[in-house]
């Protein structure tokens, strides 16, 4: 879902199904065919999401929970509930912690 050039710094996050998130709007991201490139310049790394990170990329320009972003999902593509969740919940708690969504209070 998510490739990276990042630092070796590494960064524990643990989210729960009412933290909200959302994009960190200093992210640089352009999408090509269905795929996203992003670059975070303040820690000089730069991303790519495949088809369906760009996608859960794109619900978070809005406020969403981990919950909310699972039904989205649900109702678009063909998976069962937990087996999304255990899906995207690694991925979002990776993107937090390359700064590229925020925890929003």
């Amino acid at each position: 879902m998510l490739n990276h050039k990042t630092s070796n710094t590494i960064m524990t996050v643990q989210i729960n199904d009412s933290t909200l998130l959302k994009q960190d709007s200093a992210i640089n991201a352009r999408e090509f065919d269905g795929e996203t490139v992003m670059m975070n310049k303040s820690l000089d790394n730069y991303f790519g999401l495949d088809e369906i990170a760009t996608r859960i990329w794109n619900i978070l320009e809005k406020k969403h929970t981990i919950i909310e972003v699972r039904d989205i999902l649900i109702q678009e593509y063909n998976v069962k509930p937990e087996q999304c969740l255990n899906d995207i919940k690694p991925f979002i708690e990776g993107l937090i912690a390359d700064e590229l969504i925020i925890i929003v209070e």
